[in-house]
């Protein structure tokens, strides 16, 4: 029995355009998961830095242990701690990801009871951002998104000195 070479050809071509949109759905839904690891990352870096800069700068007011009354009076430092996180700049600036603004970060403490029973407070530094996906975007006319929120929280000693 003998093959037509033509036919054979066709359907190569049949099966690569059945294939084709499959592999580039595959290829689509990579990108879009590094594109999603990638702001997931940079918002992580922006929240531990934002923690980093007011623990080491919370330290010089006094008295340290009162560091929920600090934050309360001290509008600026708290100003300047969710600029650092949205823009990477205490002075504010672009947003490091789109949709990111000092709305979506809060600063706060914790109390932690230490080892020898003293009540040390710690920083606590939170931001929420929604992922704008280009291959799922929002379907919430059908009830549902495909958008993932991330939440990264940072928690930070204020050293004393």
């Amino acid at each position: 029995m003998t093959i037509n070479k033509g036919l054979q050809k066709g359907l190569a071509a049949v099966e690569f355009a059945i294939a084709l949109p499959l592999i580039a759905l595959i290829a689509l839904a990579v990108t879009e998961l590094g594109r999603g690891l990638y702001h997931y990352n940079t918002l992580s870096k922006a929240v531990h830095d934002g923690a980093r800069f007011l623990a080491d700068d919370i330290f010089i007011e006094l008295p340290f242990s009162d560091v929920p009354t600090i934050l309360r009076n001290n509008t600026s430092l708290v100003t300047q701690t969710k600029n650092l996180v949205v823009s990477g700049d205490v002075d504010g600036g672009t947003a490091l990801l789109k949709g990111l603004d000092i709305g979506t970060v809060t600063v706060g403490s914790v109390p932690v009871t230490m080892s020898d029973g003293s009540v040390d407070n710690h920083i606590v530094v939170t931001a929420t951002y929604t992922f704008p996906s280009l291959l799922f975007p929002d379907l919430s006319v059908l009830g549902y998104s495909m958008s993932p929120t991330f939440t990264v929280t940072a928690v930070e000693r204020a050293l004393k000195i």
